[in-house]
């Protein structure tokens, strides 16, 4: 339906669905306006379609307490928009000046930030950071210095002679080991050997990107 409707037919559809019945709208309204941006900005391609689909049925099924483990199927939401953000700014950083990509690449890690922030702050997701007002502003902290250390990731990049899939590949897995070392620490089950297997998994992924690229100059 995507591929072929306008997009004003899509819209009306989605947006159907996302608040009949209205519950709980604009908790999850981050990850809606994101899935609706990608839907009128990608190309309509089976690829995508396919992508979208997996996206706003996770949305939606975090939306209305379908799933067992929201915690998981929110984390898994959260790394699909974050590889669509990447690859869109990517993409698209090609074709602009340099200073419109400088400002452009707080996108990524604002997408980021706030997708996590709002996870933090959800108990109904099973992915509460903090209970106190110190606790709160640790919380928002860790995940600010996590963003800016992805926004300064997203410039470097920019300069990295690889393809777009290859930059948003690499993105996006260090946007999983920190998700997971925040929430593992918040949650209390942040030990040595899980933070060494969460960094040799990104370290094999990365090996495994920069090994199979085709590096351009």
């Amino acid at each position: 339906m995507w591929i072929r409707l306008p997009f004003w037919a899509f819209f009306l559809v989605v947006s159907y669905l996302y608040f009949v019945p209205i519950f709980r709208p604009l908790r999850f309204f981050l990850p809606f306006a994101l899935f609706m941006f990608f839907g009128w900005t990608l190309p309509h391609t089976f690829f995508t379609a396919c992508f979208l689909a997996v996206v706003f049925y996770l949305l939606l099924g975090i939306k209305e307490l379908t799933f067992i483990e929201r915690f998981t199927a929110y984390q898994v939401l959260e790394l699909l928009l974050l590889f669509l953000t990447s690859w869109y700014f990517f993409e698209t950083a090609r074709s602009i000046d340099s200073g419109m990509s400088f400002f452009a690449s707080l996108a990524p890690a604002a997408v980021f930030f706030f997708l996590t922030w709002n996870l933090s702050r959800r108990p109904e997701l099973g992915g509460r950071l903090s209970v106190s007002r110190e606790e709160k502003l640790r919380t928002f902290l860790e995940i600010g210095v996590a963003s800016f250390i992805l926004w300064q990731l997203a410039l470097v990049l920019l300069f990295v002679p690889l393809g777009t899939f290859e930059r948003s590949g690499l993105f996006l897995i260090t946007n999983f080991f920190f998700v997971e070392i925040l929430f593992s620490r918040g949650r209390g089950v942040l030990t040595r050997p899980r933070l060494l297997f969460n960094f040799s998994l990104v370290f094999i992924f990365v090996v495994g990107i920069l090994a199979a690229a085709e590096w351009s100059v």
